[in-house]
């Protein structure tokens, strides 16, 4: 499920700041701070607001570990191994 462009109001009144958020993203949180880490900084285009698509820069990008899913594999002899499979959010201000 990803949740995009929120507006949340910043202690200044005239300043909004515009967010995107990705929750439950199925990857491990290492992986995707790899990604991460090479659009930060870049321009990016506005849908909702209207923003000039030159002028927006990603301002913070951060990249949080979610709950970890828990599945078990039958092996032999009737027993199970767990398989854990990590999911992250994924925040990014512009």
């Amino acid at each position: 499920m990803i949740k995009i462009k929120k507006v949340r109001r910043n202690r200044y009144p005239t300043s909004y700041e515009v967010y995107a958020l990705g929750q439950h993203i199925c990857t491990s949180a290492h992986k995707a701070r790899r990604i991460i880490d090479q659009i930060r900084g870049p321009a990016n285009a506005s849908h909702n607001r209207g923003f000039d698509e030159a002028s927006l820069v990603i301002s913070q990008a951060a990249v949080n570990e979610g709950t970890t899913l828990k599945r078990l594999k039958p092996r032999a002899r009737g027993r199970s191994y767990l398989i854990k499979r990590p999911t992250c959010h994924i925040t990014i201000y512009i």
